[in-house]
């Protein structure tokens, strides 16, 4: 029973056709001649009432053989993809009739933002064809794609008809990311707070080996469990180890948002913070990031692709719709930012409260640099000129990115406000 009323359900679907405006006219007239020639008696209306009634039929009959017997098979489907790529379907469509298929309209019904029109298409009798269909991703979050769907009209443009194929499919659009690889990380200059690996005779918190005791070594430089084990006194070396915790704050204050899609400031925000994060990640240093949009995301310092990861899916789902300004996040931060610490700063904020917040983490000895995004070139309706030439006059390194410029080349050190002694690996 249930069997069969999902088969009497299918054949309804293929039994209905929305009809148009313009189906609403030709009824309208079809009423109308039908009218006069009852009153008339004139053969010419008559007429005109069958051809009406012949124009409804056809079209109705037409759009119903252009859709029946398609199919469409989806054979490859990504499930995740970054800002200004694209997700790349496979599509086999299918027509196992006779009558050859005109007109065919294809499109995905993914919710993507600025994802708009579709695929025209034609198949042979007992014909098929593949389509790469490719959906560009220009905003970062989560979403769906498919079904898709296949419509058709008919000539007069009367009835128009479709079908949906495949399911939904939940799909994440991560951050674009851009190379820094040649970007030249900062160094804490502390022992046990430097990108190069050498040896030093002072002890940091970074053991490297153990070796043969010799006179003159502190007691605290004694590996007790490599004496034990040798049977003799063995002391540890240390190294200058690394560089110490690297914090990205990314801005996603709704108030100091402007322009849309892959061109809003939000989606530079998470952009730059993305790329920034991959690069420090990947020379072994520990990064955590900040993140009030829609909700707090927080992310304590952490090594490895693992917290690479957690940082992208972050980045990919805050929304722009935070209502808590910079300089208050920063305030929440600043007591366990220390001495040493990066603190790279990402806005488009017009307000000079956090300009001079980050200067006294400066003052703290923290390692601040700020990424400013220039509202006038995002379209905004406020500037943030000022806080450009305050940062220069606080002497907080800074660099200015504007809406065309190449993230790339514009995060080149050269183009930071003042000089910093930076440490390549």
């Amino acid at each position: 029973m249930l069997i069969w009323a999902g088969k009497n359900m299918e054949s309804m679907h293929y039994l209905f056709a929305r009809p148009t405006f313009r189906t609403l006219f030709v009824f309208i007239l079809l009423i109308a001649t039908l009218i006069t020639a009852a009153a008339t008696g004139f053969n010419l209306f008559y007429r005109l009432t069958y051809a009406f009634i012949s124009i409804l039929i056809l079209g109705y009959i037409w759009s119903w053989l252009m859709l029946v017997s398609v199919k469409v098979e989806i054979i490859e489907r990504l499930s995740q993809t970054e800002v200004g790529e694209s997700f790349q379907q496979k599509l086999v469509i299918i027509n196992n009739s006779i009558i050859p298929k005109f007109g065919l309209v294809l499109k995905d019904m993914t919710d993507l933002p600025g994802h708009v029109g579709g695929i025209a298409i034609n198949i042979n009798s007992f014909g098929r064809t593949e389509i790469d269909l490719n959906l560009k991703a220009r905003k970062r979050g989560i979403y769906q794609i498919g079904p898709v769907e296949i419509s058709n009209s008919d000539s007069f443009n009367l009835f128009v008809r479709s079908r949906k194929y495949g399911t939904k499919q939940s799909v994440i659009v991560y951050p674009k990311t851009v190379d820094l690889s040649n970007l030249v990380i900062p160094s804490a200059e502390l022992y046990g707070d430097s990108l190069s690996r050498k040896k030093t005779y002072r002890v940091t918190p970074h053991a490297n080996s153990v070796r043969d005791y010799v006179y003159g070594d502190s007691f605290n430089r004694i590996h007790w469990n490599s004496t034990a084990r040798m049977g003799k006194l063995m002391s540890k070396e240390f190294d200058i180890g690394r560089s110490s915790e690297v914090w990205i704050i990314g801005d996603f204050d709704t108030e100091v948002q402007a322009g849309d899609l892959e061109y809003s400031t939000d989606e530079f925000v998470a952009s730059i913070a993305a790329s920034y994060a991959n690069r420090y990640i990947s020379v072994d240093l520990p990064v955590g990031i900040v993140a009030y949009g829609d909700n707090k995301y927080v992310i304590s310092a952490d090594y490895g692709k693992a917290q690479l990861d957690r940082i992208m899916e972050y980045l990919a789902i805050v929304k722009s719709t935070g209502i808590i300004p910079l300089q208050d996040v920063i305030a929440d931060f600043e007591r366990m930012w220390v001495y040493s610490t990066t603190v790279l700063i990402i806005t488009s904020s017009a307000s000079p409260k956090w300009v001079h917040a980050s200067f006294e983490l400066m003052k703290k000895g923290v390692d601040v640099k700020v990424i400013q995004l220039d509202s006038d070139s995002f379209g905004a309706r406020f500037t943030n000129i000022n806080n450009t030439q305050l940062l220069q006059d606080l002497g907080v390194p800074s660099v200015l990115v504007s809406v065309d410029d190449d993230i790339e080349q514009k995060l080149r050190p050269e183009f930071y406000n003042q000089n910093m002694e930076l440490v390549k690996r």
